[in-house]
């Protein structure tokens, strides 16, 4: 088994057998630095006290060699838009399994940051309410707000930017009225990020099949 750079694991696990560059000019590549974040989110605890949400998060033990990572990375058809889209991509493991919390080839794609975006539900800090849904005890009412992409800032609400979607009786109608909302807008990102090749083919689909449920 190869080493970093000092011979030790990454994160207790991570290694390269000295394939691939880890750094060019002084710099660390990207895709290292890519792959380092990975074994960061799923193995220092640290960072999993402050982004909780990775807790349970594992790679897959091909992974834990960063030259099998390399390989994958640069085989992917939008390789090339990953690269050179600096901080405004991501690796997402969320769109072809809902809940997934393996880092694999078969569950990873890479994606837009606003792709990946759409599949944040941030259940940590909204409360018992289903996503999307907030309650007004001066209206009496469900309230449903809903990031949208394709609308221009002065449409939308103050409210974290999102855009509101209505007033509701029932937290089942608020939430029935977010889930039909959503879905459009993931749909619609889906065709134009297709379209404008940011995303495979297999991550077009994977978007088209999500479905948004009440417990998410």
């Amino acid at each position: 088994m190869g080493g970093t750079p000092n011979g030790h694991l990454i994160y207790g696990v991570g290694f390269s057998n000295k394939k691939y560059p880890i750094t060019i000019d002084g710099k660390k590549t990207k895709e290292y630095e890519t792959w380092r974040g990975i074994l960061k989110r799923c193995h220092e605890q640290a960072y999993q006290e402050r982004e909780p949400t990775y807790v349970g998060c594992s790679v897959c033990e091909e992974w834990y060699g960063y030259d099998t990572f390399y390989e994958w990375i640069i085989s992917q058809d939008n390789y090339e838009k990953w690269k050179e889209g600096g901080r405004k991509w991501c690796i997402d493991k969320d769109i072809s399994i809902k809940g997934n919390k393996i880092y694999s080839p078969n569950t990873c794609f890479l994606v837009p940051k606003n792709v990946n975006n759409l599949f944040t539900n941030r259940c940590l800090h909204r409360g018992a309410l289903p996503i999307g849904v907030s309650y007004s005890e001066k209206l009496n009412k469900f309230l449903v707000y809903c990031m949208n992409p394709f609308q221009e800032k002065s449409e939308k609400s103050l409210r974290k930017h999102a855009t509101y979607v209505g007033a509701y009786n029932t937290v089942f109608d608020a939430f029935n009225a977010y889930k039909t909302y959503k879905k459009n807008i993931i749909d619609r990102v889906a065709k134009a990020e297709f379209d404008n090749g940011n995303i495979t083919k297999e991550c077009y689909l994977a978007m088209l099949k999500y479905e948004i449920n009440i417990n998410d």
